[in-house]
């Protein structure tokens, strides 16, 4: 997962000759989504967790990459510092809540002598599947390039 997310984030520049970072931030949800329902629904052999974490951090590099461009495109140049590091803390916010929810399923499908049923990771991760797909549709409501009436809003 590492490996393919430090790739991505390193490639993510050069994609958006061809890919618009809209595409990209999409193409990152839709990633993650796979591999958040391949977690849940094949996950019998080591080489399938192996697949999906790569996917994962594939996906999870190219949207991490991608939103720091489009705020950094999307500001003025004296508010990148301000708003990168809203970035920075917003996501800190959103691991935090992601583990938060995926430890609440976890363990409320647990045995008798409290150790957790594969349910709760099925649930866990066929939830997050969803929360990724639902990513994935807020990104195609962001505008595709910088419209004049954005840069005037920044300025102003």
């Amino acid at each position: 997962m590492l490996v393919t997310m430090a790739l991505a984030g390193t490639v993510v520049g050069r994609l958006e000759r061809r890919f618009n970072f809209k595409s990209q931030l999409s193409a990152g949800a839709v990633l993650v989504g796979l591999a958040c329902a391949g977690f849940a629904f094949l996950h019998g052999q080591i080489w399938q967790l192996t697949l999906f974490s790569a996917v994962f951090g594939l996906g999870l590099g190219l949207a991490y990459s991608t939103m720091t461009n489009i705020i950094v495109q999307s500001v003025p140049a004296t508010q990148t510092g301000t708003a990168t590091g809203m970035n920075a803390n917003i996501r800190t916010i959103g691991g935090a809540l992601g583990t938060t929810i995926m430890t609440a399923i976890v363990t409320a499908h647990r045995q008798p002598d409290g150790l957790p049923l594969e349910e709760g990771f099925v649930t866990g991760f066929a939830t997050f599947a969803v929360i990724a797909l639902l990513a994935f549709l807020v990104t195609r409501l962001l505008p595709s390039h910088k419209t004049p009436e954005m840069v005037v809003t920044a300025k102003a």
